[in-house]
C-alpha cells in the first residue's frame, strides 16, 4: 500500500514534500495586472488678491467661526469620553462639515486641534500636579503644547487672507489665540 502524505503525492519523502510546499512560487503566475498611481494634486491655497478687504474681513470672520465650532466640537468629545480614533470618526456629520471650503478644516488639521486640546489639558495638569513650580516635566510638555500650537498655525496660514507671510501668521495667531487661550506668548 502506498504512503499517503499530507504534504503532496503518496511517492514523494516528507522532507522533500515540505520543501516543495514552502516554496516561494511569487505572484506571477497569477498575472495580476499592475496598477496605476492615482494622480492626485495638492490643495493650492486660495487667491485673496480679488478679494476687497471688507470680503477679506467676512473670510477671517468665517475662518474664526470654524476654528470655534472645531474647538466646542471636539471639547464635547473629550467631555463624553468618545475616543478619537473611532470607527467612522471620517464620516460623521460635523468633521465632514468642517473639512468642507471655503475654510477647510481637513481631518489632519482636525487630528492637530484635538492634538493641541489634549496637550493643553495636559499641561494644566502638570502645572497643577508640580505646584506651578517649573521641572523637566513641565518643559516638556511646554515644549509639546508649543511645537503642536505652531504645527497647526502653519495648517491654517496657507489658507489665510494676507500680504505677506507675516500678516497671515499674525491673524492665524490672533484667531488661535481668541479660540485656544492665551497660553503661548511668543
Amino acid at each position: 500500500m502506498p504512503r499517503q502524505s499530507y504534504f503532496g503525492p503518496p511517492d514523494i519523502d516528507p522532507g522533500e514534500a515540505a520543501v516543495r510546499d514552502f516554496a516561494d512560487h511569487g505572484f506571477n503566475h497569477l498575472n495580476l495586472p499592475i496598477l496605476k498611481k492615482p494622480e492626485s494634486e495638492l490643495p493650492t491655497p486660495p487667491d485673496f488678491r480679488l478679494l476687497t478687504a471688507a470680503e477679506k474681513k467676512q473670510y477671517l470672520s468665517l475662518m474664526h467661526r470654524k476654528l470655534e465650532k472645531a474647538a466646542k466640537y471636539i471639547n464635547e468629545e473629550h467631555v463624553m469620553g468618545l475616543d478619537y480614533d473611532r470607527p467612522g470618526l471620517y464620516k460623521e456629520a460635523i468633521p465632514v462639515a468642517l473639512a468642507q471650503g471655503p475654510v477647510k478644516l481637513d481631518m489632519n488639521v482636525q487630528a492637530h486641534i484635538r492634538l493641541l486640546m489634549d496637550q493643553d489639558l495636559h499641561l494644566k495638569h502638570v502645572f497643577e500636579n508640580n505646584g506651578y513650580m517649573q521641572d523637566a516635566e513641565v518643559t516638556v510638555a511646554m515644549q509639546d503644547y508649543i511645537r503642536t500650537w505652531n504645527e497647526v498655525r502653519h495648517l491654517l496660514v496657507w489658507q489665510t487672507p494676507g500680504e505677506t507671510e507675516a500678516v497671515k501668521t499674525h491673524n492665524v495667531q490672533k484667531m488661535m489665540k481668541d479660540v485656544f487661550g492665551d497660553i503661548v506668548d511668543e
